[in-house]
């Protein structure tokens, strides 16, 4: 091999050493990184938002002629129903609010459930229309006061509200502490607070 055919091959040696990376970056797929590795959960320009919707229970037992007792706070379960109800509300506006207030007596109302099992329908313990208050952004609450007009003993321990007088779409629905009416005149008093918040 004479010297110019061996300076020819050097050269061209050194021009695939130089040239090695480009044709490697052609052939090879380029290494990915998790920090390059991106999930869409949406479609662009939307932004997801989380809501909690909570319904608890406030209330006071009044007996006659004793002082009025507070009733532990609890919160209810809203029910599968409810969420609908709350869809139909906000979206399309066609259901009446949710303003009454029913009591029971009976096991405490499942997700499930679309009425309050031991409703009570009489003796002023009956499904009543509550009072609406405005309590902020948000949050509202719906009262009532129940007055025993009955002569026998009758016991309560849970409550719902519906947005009917009767029948209708139960939201939610819980147990309280258990009241018992023995006196005309006994007053339970209730008040269900709503709030709708993002989390």
């Amino acid at each position: 091999m004479n010297r110019t055919t061996k300076l020819k091959l050097f050269t061209i040696g050194i021009c695939l050493v130089l040239a090695a990376p480009l044709i490697v970056s052609v052939f090879l797929p380029e290494p990915v990184s998790a920090v390059n590795i991106a999930t869409e959960t949406s479609e662009p320009g939307m932004v997801n938002y989380n809501l909690k919707v909570k319904e608890g229970f406030f209330g006071e037992f009044c007996p006659v002629g004793k002082s009025c007792v507070p009733l532990e706070y609890k919160e209810n379960v809203i029910t599968n129903a409810g969420l609908n109800f709350v869809e139909f509300l906000m979206g399309v506006g066609a259901n009446s609010p949710v303003k009454y207030l029913a009591l029971g007596n009976t096991t405490a109302p499942a997700i499930g459930d679309t009425t309050l099992a031991g409703e009570q329908t009489a003796d002023g313990l009956q499904r009543a229309t509550g009072t609406y208050y405005d309590l902020g952004t948000g949050w509202w609450e719906i009262n009532n006061t129940f007055t025993y007009t009955g002569s026998t003993s009758r016991v309560v321990n849970t409550t719902a509200n519906f947005n009917a007088t009767s029948s209708g779409t139960m939201y939610a629905g819980g147990t309280i502490t258990t009241v018992t009416f023995t006196t005309n005149g006994d007053q339970l008093k209730l008040r269900h607070n709503f709030t709708f918040a993002e989390v």
